[in-house]
C-alpha cells in the first residue's frame, strides 16, 4: 500500500501502521520519510448502530503465520449493555471488502464493552486462520453475535487510529452495502495475535496525553526535564543527528524558551533553543535543529531532553508534547524496550524516570543525508 521508500533500521514485529519507532520516521533533509503524525479519535462512521451492521479493517499480511487472536478498543454511545459481537478473518472479494470465505472460525460471541477506551482482551480463533499469503489482503470483521440489538442511540464504535496511509482500510456494512470509511487517512485502534507470538497492528486505551499527566502533573518549567531515550539500532552503526521534529504544546504563557539537549549516556553534546515567539499556536509540529550535528551508536543509551530555559515558568505556564499509553498487555509490543519516555528533576538524565508504558505522540529525529549521515550506510528499498 505504501507508495514510498522506506528505511528499515530497526527490527520490530507489527503491521506497516504499527509500532513506528522515530528510526522507521526519520526525517530526511527537508522531506518527510513516513510521516508518522499520529492521533486517536472515533472512526467516522464506524459505528455498530444495527443488528445487520458489520465492521471491517483491511490489512495486508506480513508473513505466513496464522491469525489466532484479535482486539479492539471501541467508544460507546448512549447504554449499549447486552449487545454481543464476534469477529473473524476474510479473504479479499478483489474489491477492497469481505468476502464470504472465512478462515479458521469466528471467536466467541461476548460482550460488548461496557465503558468507552476499553479494550477487550484477546478474543481467539479455534481453529485458527491457517497460514496466510505474505503480501495479501485480508479482513478482520466485527458483527454482532445475538443478545440485545444495537440501535441508532445505543450502539458501539470502533476507536481509529489517524495515520499516513495510501488507502482507506476500513469500511462498514449496513446491511445492503459495504462502504469505505469517510476517514481515508486511518488505522483502527485494533491488533492481531499470530500463531508464532508476534502482533500486528496498534491500539491504545487513553489516547493521545499531555505528557504532564505522566510527569508527576508537572509540564516542563521549572527544573522540569522530559523526552525520549533510545538505543540506535544496528551494532556498529552509527548516525549523525543533525534535529528532532515533535509536536509541541504551550499551555499559559510560558517565559522561557524551548530548550532541546542531545546527550549521549551523561554527556550533553549538543543542544537548540526555540524562541517562545516561534509558536504561534497553542500546539504545532517543530522541528528543531542542534548547535552541532552529533554522532551516536547504540553502546550507550542516547537521551533527547526538553526544558523550559533559566528554569522559567509554571504550573499555568509551561510546555509540554504529547504521548501515547499502551496497555500494560501490550506494553513490550507497542513500545520496545530501546526507546522510553523519559521525565524528572534533575541535570543528570541517567537519573530521569523512566516510564516504558507511553511512547512519544510525535518524536523524529532528524538526519540530514543517508549516505553521508549513517556509517555505514543503508539499503534503500522502493515498494
Amino acid at each position: 500500500m505504501k507508495k514510498f521508500l522506506l528505511i528499515a533500521l530497526l527490527s520490530i514485529s507489527g503491521n506497516a501502521y504499527a509500532n513506528k519507532s522515530f528510526f522507521e520516521s526519520i526525517s530526511v533533509g527537508s522531506g518527510f520519510m513516513d510521516q508518522w503524525t499520529i492521533n486517536r479519535n472515533t472512526a467516522a462512521n464506524m459505528t455498530m448502530n444495527c443488528s445487520s451492521c458489520t465492521l471491517d479493517w483491511m490489512f495486508m499480511a506480513e508473513s505466513t503465520n496464522a491469525v489466532t487472536d484479535w482486539d479492539c478498543s471501541f467508544n460507546l454511545t448512549g447504554s449499549p449493555t447486552g449487545i454481543q459481537i464476534q469477529g473473524y478473518i476474510t479473504t479479499d472479494n478483489g474489491s477492497g471488502y469481505p468476502s464470504t470465505t472465512v478462515l479458521g472460525s469466528s471467536s466467541p460471541a461476548v460482550a460488548a464493552p461496557t465503558s468507552s477506551n476499553m479494550i477487550m482482551g484477546l478474543q481467539n480463533f479455534s481453529p485458527n486462520t491457517g497460514p496466510l499469503v505474505k503480501n495479501t489482503f485480508y479482513h478482520l470483521v466485527i458483527s454482532t453475535a445475538g443478545g440485545t440489538a444495537p440501535t441508532s442511540s445505543n450502539y458501539i464504535q470502533m476507536m481509529q487510529l489517524t495515520i499516513q496511509t495510501d488507502a482507506s482500510v476500513l469500511h462498514k456494512y449496513d446491511g445492503t452495502n459495504w462502504t469505505d470509511v469517510a476517514a481515508v487517512y486511518a488505522e483502527p485502534a485494533c491488533i492481531l495475535h499470530f500463531d508464532d507470538g508476534h502482533y500486528e497492528g496498534f491500539i491504545s486505551t487513553t489516547g493521545v496525553q499531555n505528557n504532564s499527566v505522566y510527569a508527576s502533573g508537572s509540564g516542563v518549567y521549572g527544573s522540569t526535564a522530559t523526552g525520549v531515550r533510545f538505543l540506535t539500532p544496528g551494532t556498529g552503526v552509527k548516525y549523525r543527528i543533525s534535529g528532532v521534529r515533535l509536536r509541541l504544546s504551550k499551555n499559559g504563557t510560558p517565559p522561557g524558551d524551548f530548550v532541546t539537549e542531545l546527550y549521549f549516556g551523561a554527556n550533553k553534546v549538543a543542544s537548540s533553543t526555540f524562541p517562545v515567539s516561534g509558536l504561534l499556536s497553542g500546539t504545532e509540529q517543530i522541528a528543531v535543529y542542534f548547535d552541532t550535528p552529533t554522532w551516536v551508536d547504540s553502546s550507550t543509551w542516547t537521551y533527547i531532553i526538553s526544558r523550559q530555559a533559566n528554569g522559567l515558568g509554571s504550573s499555568s505556564n509551561y510546555y509540554s508534547f504529547y504521548v501515547f499509553y499502551a496497555p500494560t498487555v501490550y506494553q513490550s509490543y507497542i513500545y520496545p524496550q530501546s526507546i522510553n519516555f523519559v521525565y524528572g528533576y534533575t541535570s543528570n538524565p541517567n537519573a530521569l524516570t523512566v516510564n516504558k508504558l507511553i511512547g512519544p505522540f510525535y518524536f523524529m529525529p532528524i538526519i540530514d543525508s543517508w549516505k553521508a549521515d549513517i556509517s555505514p550506510p543503508p539499503k534503500i528499498y522502493a515498494y
